[in-house]
C-alpha cells in the first residue's frame, strides 16, 4: 500500500506534465522564430548556415546592403513562402555575387541561376542584375565563389535543421498571414 501512495504523486505529476506540453499549440508564433541558427543540409550531408527571411519586409530586404564578410561562403538565405509562384530576385545594394536556388514545396531544387552579379548600391546605371522569372515555391541564396553553391546541382532535395521544424515554421507563417488578411 505504501508503495501505491508513493506511485500516486509520479504518476499524477506525469500526467500534469502530459497535459501541459501536450496541449501548447505545436504551431509558434512567427515572431518567435529566430530568423538564424538554422542549417540546411546537402543530400552529401554537407551543412550550410541558414538565415530565414519570413516576412515581407525581410524578403524585400534580401541580403542587400551585407558586407560580404558579413555572409561567409558556407551562408545562405531562404526565403520562405505560403504558395508558389513567380519569382524574380533582383541585386540592389549587394555586394557580392549570387547563386540563386529555385525550390519547390519539399525544397527540392527545380532551377538556378547562377553568378547574378552584385550592385553596391542602388544608383542605375549601370542596370541591376535580376534573375529569370521562376515558378517556384522558396528561393535559396548562396554566394557564387562558395563550393557548396557550386555542388547543389537540380533535382537535388535540401533538408532543415534547426530549433524549429520547416513545417512548423510553414504553419507559423500560414497562420500570420491569414491574421494579417482577418480570416
Amino acid at each position: 500500500m505504501q508503495k501505491l501512495f508513493k506511485t500516486i504523486p509520479l504518476l499524477t505529476l506525469s500526467l500534469l506534465f502530459f497535459l501541459a506540453n501536450g496541449c501548447r499549440s505545436q504551431t509558434p508564433q512567427l515572431s518567435e522564430i529566430p530568423r538564424q541558427g538554422f542549417e540546411l543540409l546537402t543530400p552529401r550531408k554537407e551543412s550550410l548556415r541558414l538565415r530565414l527571411a519570413l516576412t515581407d519586409e525581410e524578403n524585400t530586404q534580401g541580403l542587400s546592403g551585407l558586407p560580404s564578410q558579413d555572409f561567409q561562403t558556407n551562408d545562405a538565405m531562404l526565403f520562405v513562402y505560403t504558395e508558389d509562384g513567380n519569382r524574380k530576385f533582383w541585386m540592389p545594394d549587394t555586394y557580392f555575387s549570387l547563386d540563386i536556388f529555385f525550390l519547390d514545396a519539399q525544397l527540392k531544387v527545380i532551377d538556378v541561376d547562377r553568378d547574378v552579379p552584385s550592385h553596391p548600391g542602388r544608383n542605375i546605371p549601370p542596370e541591376i542584375a535580376t534573375t529569370r522569372s521562376i515558378y517556384s515555391r522558396h528561393v535559396l541564396e548562396l554566394r557564387s565563389d562558395s563550393s557548396l553553391a557550386k555542388a547543389i546541382q537540380i533535382g537535388e532535395t535540401l533538408t532543415l535543421r534547426g530549433p524549429y521544424t520547416f513545417e512548423q515554421i510553414l504553419s507559423a507563417l500560414q497562420t500570420s498571414e491569414a491574421s494579417r488578411r482577418g480570416l
